[in-house]
């Protein structure tokens, strides 16, 4: 949550419970959120709902159209590419630090987490829910304990504030088995890179993969909308963001 987040219990109830269902696709793009039916869902008043809400807006996660309706934001090209080489940023840099404290564990954890990405991917069913779901879930769990590794409760909780699990389950369903590959692959060098020690090539790997999803993040949507596969891009990051990872 942001310094500027909610002060009263109930306010911070609502914030919380909002915020964690925009991040993981329980309240969709566009959807509008009625401060009746909220302030019924979490037991509240109307009052800490509305301050919820304009704290929510603040931080960009809804919107507010003509007569104060309130509708979860919606992630444009310009906003996803913003978002993606944020996120290279912040977590290439965790990467980096993350090389200097990562244990014997957490490499094999990494690599457990990897793997059972692969496992996932094995099903080929993106259109399956639930496959999505795990290897969106997967996915960010991987991510996550690199930055987890740095021992940095600021670095997690801007990792946390970038996720946007609707966009993570939009790139995935459009990944290829070439696309999937790629990507654990590029993980498995990641996490090497955090066995040697060295934060320079960690770092620099992790901004290549995440940068690397931004082709099918925007191409990819408007392909989907076309009805057709996207063409001529790289391979994504299967998240992110904040995730996207």
């Amino acid at each position: 949550m942001s310094g500027s987040g909610p002060r009263g219990t109930a306010s911070r109830l609502v914030y919380d419970g909002l915020r964690a269902g925009i991040t993981h696709g329980e309240y969709l793009p566009g959807q509008r959120l009625s401060e009746v039916d909220l302030a019924e869902a979490f037991g509240v008043s109307r009052t800490p709902v509305r301050e919820a809400l304009r704290l929510l807006s603040a931080d960009g996660m809804i919107d507010y159209r003509p007569r104060s309706v309130a509708v979860v934001a919606e992630w444009g090209d310009e906003e996803v590419t913003h978002l993606t080489h944020l996120r290279s940023r912040l977590e290439g840099y965790a990467a980096s630090v993350a090389a200097e404290h990562a244990t014997p564990e957490h490499v094999a954890r990494l690599r457990e987490l990897n793997q059972q990405l692969r496992d996932l991917a094995a099903a080929d069913g993106r259109e399956d829910p639930e496959v999505v779901s795990g290897l969106v879930r997967v996915n960010i769990e991987f991510h996550e304990l690199i930055v987890t590794i740095t021992g940095s409760r600021i670095l997690h909780d801007h990792f946390h504030r970038m996720l946007h699990y609707p966009l993570h389950q939009r790139v995935m369903r459009i990944y290829g088995t070439d696309g999937l590959r790629t990507s654990f692959q590029q993980h498995d060098v990641i996490v090497t890179a955090l066995e040697d020690g060295d934060g320079a090539w960690a770092g620099a790997l992790m901004r290549a993969h995440i940068l690397s999803s931004r082709s099918y993040s925007v191409h990819g949507r408007r392909a989907g909308a076309a009805g057709t596969e996207p063409a001529g891009t790289g391979p994504a990051d299967v998240e992110v963001a904040a995730g996207p990872a």
